[in-house]
C-alpha cells in the first residue's frame, strides 16, 4: 500500500487567502453571517471571493486564526475588500435576540496587489469596541493588512505538495503569517538556521529551492537532472552537505549546501523514497519502499558502502538519540523494525500497528514518536516493546516536528488540511492553523 496518497499538482499563483485574526473576549456572546466578500479593483471593478456564506461563531475562534477565503483573483492592483453581513445574533439571560446589521457592505480599505506567480496573504481582524450599539445594532469594525514576518527565531513553514504553495506561520501562537507560491509539487523541507534558509524540493521542477527565511523568497534554486523529480531531503547537521532523494531517475544527488553545487550523483537500483542523516553527518540513509532495501551512503566521499535487503517495505526511518540504531516504519508490517546502524541488520521489533506514516526521535531522551494514519501519535520507549502512551489528533498524520525550545509537536493532517500543536507533557492540543491542499512537510526553527 502506498504510503500516502499523490494529490493532483497545480501551478501556484494569482491565489488569495484570507485570514481572520483570533476574534477578541467580547463577542463570545455573538453570531453573524458574512454573505460575501469581494475584492475592490483599483479600476473600480469587483471580484468575488467567497462562493457561499460564512457562519462565524466566536466562541469556536477566540484565541484561533481561521481561514475564510482561499481563492484566486485575477492579477492587479486592488484597494480593499467589501463585506456584506447577513445576519447577526446576540446571546443574552433572555435567550438569543436578532441584531439589525448594516444594510450596505463595509468597506474595508487596504491596498495591495496580485501578481500571476504569487500567492497574498491577507488578514482581518474585528475590533473588540462597539460592537453592539443601543443594545439591538450589529456594528462590527474591521482593519485589514498584509503578511507581516515573524520573528526568524519562531518561524514555521508547511510545504503544500498540490497547491504548489508554502505557508509560513509564527509557531508560538500559532497563526499563519504569509503564504508563498513556491513552484510545482513541493515536498520535503528541511531548516539550516545558522544560515536562516530552508531547502524545499520541488519534484515538478527537478529542483531545490533555496528560501530565505528572513526575506521570505526564493533566494535561488538548485536545478537538478530532467526526470530526476526530487521529493525527500536531508541535511547535514553542519549544514553543508544536502542528500536529494531523486525518485524519478533512481539516484541520489549530493549537494555542496554552500555553492549550492550536485557534487556526486550515485546510481541506485530501485527508487528512494526516503533519506535521513545520522547524527555525525558522516552517513545517509536511503529507503526503497517498493523494492524493501536499504541503501547507506558515505556522504562526504559521495560513494555507496552497503545495501541491504529487508523482510518489510521501509517507509520512513529516524536515527536513535545514540546513533547506535535505525527505526524503520514499514508498509505493510506492524511493527516498528530496530536495525543495527553498523552491520544494517535487523536486530529487533517494536509493535505500532498498521498504517505508520512518519516518525520523529527526540535526541534528548530518546522517545520515538510515530504518526499513524488513524489519527494517533504512538509513543515509544527504546527500552519497552509497546507504545507508553498516545497522542490524539485529528486525522491521518503525515508529518511531526518537535520543537526543543517550548517542548511541544507539530502534526501534520492533509485530509483536513491541518496543523495542529501539542504539549509533550500534558498531551493537549495548543491550537492549529489552516493549510493548503497537499501538505506535505513541516519545519520549525528550533525543532530537533
Amino acid at each position: 500500500m502506498p504510503s500516502r496518497p499523490v494529490p493532483v499538482v497545480r501551478d501556484p499563483g494569482a491565489g488569495v487567502r484570507v485570514y481572520l485574526q483570533p476574534l477578541p473576549q467580547e463577542t463570545h456572546r455573538l453570531k453573524f453571517v458574512i454573505s460575501s466578500i469581494t475584492a475592490r479593483r483599483a479600476d473600480g471593478g469587483e471580484v468575488a471571493l467567497l462562493s457561499e456564506p460564512k457562519e462565524i461563531r466566536p466562541d469556536d475562534l477566540i484565541g484561533h486564526q481561521s481561514r475564510l477565503v482561499s481563492a484566486n483573483l485575477p492579477p492587479g492592483d486592488y484597494v480593499g475588500l467589501n463585506l456584506q453581513i447577513e445576519g447577526a445574533t446576540l446571546m443574552t439571560d433572555e435567550g438569543e435576540n436578532d441584531l439589525l446589521v448594516p444594510e450596505k457592505p463595509i468597506a474595508i480599505d487596504e491596498a495591495f496587489r496580485v501578481r500571476a506567480d504569487q500567492t497574498t496573504a491577507l488578514f482581518l481582524s474585528i475590533s473588540s469596541d462597539r460592537l453592539v450599539t443601543a443594545g439591538y445594532r450589529f456594528t462590527p469594525h474591521f482593519s485589514l493588512w498584509g503578511s507581516r514576518p515573524a520573528l526568524p527565531g519562531l518561524k514555521g513553514v508547511v510545504t503544500n505538495n498540490a497547491a504548489g504553495t508554502l505557508t509560513l506561520f509564527e509557531k508560538k501562537t500559532p497563526t499563519v503569517t504569509n503564504v508563498v507560491a513556491l513552484g510545482r509539487a513541493p515536498g520535503e523541507v528541511v531548516f539550516d538556521a545558522a544560515r536562516s534558509r530552508a531547502y524545499i524540493a520541488l519534484s515538478g521542477e527537478d529542483a531545490v529551492a533555496v528560501f530565505d527565511l528572513v526575506n521570505e523568497s526564493v533566494r535561488a534554486k538548485i536545478t537538478l537532472r530532467p526526470g530526476d523529480g526530487p521529493v525527500e531531503m536531508a541535511l547535514s547537521p553542519d549544514g553543508n552537505i544536502l542528500v536529494s532523494a531523486n525518485a524519478g531517475s533512481r539516484s541520489v544527488s549530493v549537494i555542496d549546501a554552500v555553492s549550492f553545487v550536485e557534487r556526486e550523483r550515485l546510481l541506485l537500483n530501485d527508487r528512494p523514497s526516503s533519506v535521513f542523516f545520522d547524527p555525525q553527518g558522516e552517513r545517509a540513509y536511503v529507503l526503497h519502499e517498493s523494492s524493501g532495501m536499504l541503501t547507506l551512503v558515505d556522504a562526504h566521499q559521495g560513494r555507496i558502502i552497503d545495501t541491504v535487503h529487508l523482510e518489510e517495505s521501509p517507509v520512513r526511518g529516524a536515527v536513535s538519540d545514540d546513533g547506535e540504531a535505525l527505526y524503520l516504519i514499514t508498509a505493510d508490517s506492524a511493527d516498528l523494525l530496530v536495525v543495527n546502524a553498523a552491520t544494517l541488520r535487523v536486530q529487533g521489533r517494536k509493535y505500532v500497528g498498521h498504517g505508520a506514516l512518519c516518525i520523529e526521535v527526540d535526541p534528548f531522551d530518546g522517545l520515538i514518536y510515530i504518526g499513524m494514519s488513524t489519527g494517533d501519535v504512538m509513543v515509544l520507549d527504546p527500552g519497552f516493546d509497546l507504545p507508553v502512551d498516545t497522542l490524539s489528533t485529528s486525522g491521518g498524520v503525515a508529518y511531526l516536528s518537535l520543537d526543543t525550545e517550548e517542548n511541544t509537536l507539530f502534526a501534520l493532517i492533509p485530509e483536513h488540511r491541518r496543523l495542529e500543536k501539542f504539549d509533550l507533557v500534558s498531551k493537549k492540543l495548543l491550537g492549529a492553523i489552516e493549510v493548503d491542499e497537499g501538505g506535505y512537510a513541516v519545519s520549525v526553527t528550533g525543532e530537533r
